[in-house]
């Protein structure tokens, strides 16, 4: 724990003003979800991502009262009434994803925040660039829906730098055409832990971090991050392979 809370320490001046996003999928990257989550608000974290309703309420069960965002879209009637209860900020990445959220929303009498999803290249989850008209719809007409965020993945960050500018110049031009239309985007955020780390002249209003909490990078560079724990495996098949 120790070595976590150095590192976050690291982060977060690498981040500067920018809101840190502890990403804590996979049970906290294996190392349990609470636990990881548990540092990470005791070192001024206001902010987790996850990816699975059980995640979200073991983290509601566990007394944490912090936003959670989804950063996984889902558009399953259940699956959304159990995150609303929960008071998860939801993802909006199609105008089927608003029109489903808002109906439930309506349904229930409230007012829903969610962050949109921008697809720049990664061909996930997202609403797509020229889909513009469709972006903006869900600012203007979606009146139960409260749109405090949007956001995109910089799929190659630790790999690829003209891949990753010119997502960045995507996402820049979503924000202005938005802005331009005289609505608040909300909360810009763009970097994931290679971003944070590898272009931080990209960092805006928050950044997501999970792999670089345990100091695990796939890229050259240590960053002053302390790597963290191991992965383990059974030997599952044994063969003979010609050469190449």
């Amino acid at each position: 724990s120790a070595a976590i809370r150095q590192n976050l320490e690291t982060l977060k001046k690498r981040a500067g003003k920018a809101r840190l996003f502890a990403v804590v999928k996979g049970n906290g990257y294996g190392l349990g979800l609470v636990p990881l989550a548990a540092i990470c608000r005791d070192a001024g974290v206001d902010t987790f991502c996850v990816t699975e309703v059980s995640d979200a309420k073991q983290l509601r069960d566990a007394g944490f009262t912090q936003d959670i965002l989804m950063i996984r879209p889902t558009c399953d009637v259940d699956e959304v009434h159990q995150l609303l209860d929960l008071g998860v900020i939801l993802t909006v990445s199609s105008p089927d994803d608003a029109a489903v959220l808002n109906g439930i929303a309506t349904q229930r009498k409230q007012r829903i925040r969610a962050h949109v999803e921008i697809d720049t290249g990664m061909g996930r989850y997202g609403f797509l660039p020229e889909e513009m008209d469709k972006i903006l719809s869900v600012y203007s007409y979606m009146d139960h829906i409260s749109v405090t965020g949007i956001y995109t993945h910089l799929h190659s960050a630790f790999c690829n730098k003209k891949q990753t500018l010119q997502q960045a110049d995507i996402f820049q031009g979503i924000l202005k055409a938005i802005t331009s239309a005289g609505l608040e985007t909300g909360l810009a955020h763009i970097s994931n832990s290679a971003a944070l780390l590898r272009f931080p002249e990209l960092t805006m209003g928050g950044v997501r971090i999970g792999s670089a909490l345990l100091g695990r990078l796939c890229f050259k560079g240590g960053y002053g991050l302390k790597r963290i724990g191991y992965c383990e495996a059974t030997v599952e098949e044994l063969r003979w392979l010609p050469k190449g």
